[in-house]
């Protein structure tokens, strides 16, 4: 099974990690705790900008869609989701409260409609 799905908990949201090495694909997700309400964020500002771009480069070949990411080369995507995890889980960088900020100012800005049951 190529799929695998990593889960973060913050203060306030739950960030999910959903990628498939045999595709490429890799979205990133974010679950607000006291109202379920979620919505896909990898095309987040300072998600491309801090995760995304900084270990992939200018010059890797991708296909944003919507919310989500596709890094066409299995070592660059294994190299990517390596990154993201770490990001999340080393508490001195601190990534996940200033990830939790711009998500307050997202959902202030904008709409997020799904609810996500599993929270």
């Amino acid at each position: 099974m190529t799929t695998e799905k990593i889960i973060f908990n913050g203060n306030r949201y739950q960030i999910i990690v959903v990628s498939d090495e045999s595709t490429g694909y890799i979205e990133i997700s974010a679950v607000c705790k006291d109202s379920g309400r979620c919505s896909r964020i990898t095309n987040l500002n300072c998600v491309l900008s801090e995760l995304i771009e900084p270990i992939m480069g200018a010059k890797f070949v991708r296909k944003v869609e919507d919310s989500d990411i596709c890094v066409e080369n299995k070592e660059k995507h294994a190299k990517l989701v390596r990154y993201i995890r770490l990001q999340f889980e080393e508490p001195i960088y601190g990534r996940l409260a200033y990830l939790e900020d711009a998500l307050d100012e997202d959902r202030e800005n904008g709409e997020w409609e799904e609810v996500n049951d599993e929270v």
